[in-house]
């Protein structure tokens, strides 16, 4: 493995960060190309990085570790290995052909010729499974070479290996003598699948990938509603803090309104607070989305949280009697503000989100209520 240049897929946290083969964001905001027909016009390297994501973030259950793209020349009939186990060597291949018809035995006796010299020579160790993935499918002639542990297959690679066969394999073709051919007789060939094309795009749709990829419009950027919890969590500890600081200034003495939640003198805070915390995690929900559909460093909800934050500016810096009529003074403001329809989460923004995102530049201290001595 040392000798190969793999690029390590680490685990998904974030969607990655924009390459050219993803979707631009125009590309991904129009619906008028369907699934099958962007997978049909990516280009091969577009494919075999999309296979590889795909591998990771959509068939974690089948328990990989590690998941790696080698696609390149050398790469010895490798498109993507997914390791079960890398140290021994447990893994799953998934070969790659961007075709533009369904794959024949034309098309995979090479594939098939480098799986069989670089396991007979120990190159590597035979996969577990050995898949095969084309836009346009695997002809069911080649299908049907596989029956009966690919009895059919292994009479045709030794009969066409030296005049075919090799021309497929390339330098690294060797010749076929007993021990090859007995080898080939005895080779398992259930390890060797196909993917079907609507089958991977149904389960790369449940992937945060989909979008960067497949696009689809609007209607593929969505909120995922969050349950405001009764109690407030720690991700909350700043902007609350900051409003019962707000409070406190407003009453003229400390309040502090989770803990004196039951105190009467504290109900028209807490009504308050209710309100806030539902806009907080309303903008929250918007936040997630755009994390999934926007990458890092496009991010759609900073521009939002930056752009209100400008808006808002000069009331920020107006003189208030007290801390909460200054909240309440911004957050009337933050829900005029229009989004720009430009934006891809701009059908996600409503004026409730904005007040959220006021709650959430206070939670990362960008804006203070009141300034303490």
């Amino acid at each position: 493995m040392s000798n190969l240049d793999l690029l390590h897929i680490e685990p998904i946290s974030q969607p990655p960060s924009n390459t050219s083969n993803m979707l631009s964001n125009a590309d991904r905001v129009l619906s008028n190309i369907t699934p099958l027909q962007r997978l049909y016009n990516i280009d091969e390297d577009t494919y075999e990085e999309l296979v590889c994501v795909w591998a990771y973030s959509c068939l974690g259950g089948k328990g990989y570790t590690e998941v790696y793209r080698v696609g390149q020349a050398g790469d010895k009939g490798r498109d993507v290995l997914a390791y079960y186990d890398r140290a021994n060597g447990v893994f799953d291949l998934y070969q790659c052909k961007q075709y533009k018809s369904a794959l024949t035995y034309s098309d995979l006796c090479g594939e098939m010729g480098k799986l069989l010299i670089y396991t007979f020579n120990n190159t590597y160790p035979i996969p577990q499974n050995y898949y095969i993935l084309c836009p346009k499918d695997v002809s069911q002639s080649f299908v049907d070479l596989l029956n009966d542990d690919g009895k059919e297959l292994k009479i045709r690679l030794k009969n066409d290996w030296e005049t075919v066969v090799n021309k497929k394999v390339g330098a690294n073709w060797i010749a076929l003598d007993e021990n090859l051919s007995t080898y080939i007789d005895k080779f398992n060939f259930n390890i060797v699948k196909k993917i079907e094309p609507i089958r991977f795009i149904d389960e790369i749709r449940q992937s945060p990938y989909y979008f960067y990829y497949f696009g689809g419009g609007f209607n593929m950027i969505k909120r995922s509603p969050l349950q405001v919890p009764h109690t407030p969590i720690n991700i909350e500890r700043n902007y609350i803090q900051n409003l019962n600081d707000a409070y406190s200034d407003h009453a003229g003495h400390v309040i502090n309104v989770i803990d004196d939640e039951h105190n009467t003198d504290t109900g028209k805070y807490r009504n308050h607070l209710d309100r806030a915390r539902i806009s907080f995690y309303e903008s929250e929900e918007v936040k997630i989305a755009s994390r999934k559909s926007t990458a890092p460093d496009s991010d759609e909800f900073n521009d939002l949280a930056t752009s209100i934050e400008r808006y808002i500016g000069n009331e920020l810096d107006d003189d208030y009697p007290d801390g909460f009529t200054k909240v309440k003074s911004i957050e009337k403001k933050a829900g005029t503000y229009n989004v720009p329809a430009s934006m891809l989460i701009s059908h996600l923004v409503d004026s409730n989100v904005c007040v959220g995102v006021c709650h959430q530049l206070s939670n990362e201290n960008r804006i203070k209520w009141i300034v303490k001595d």
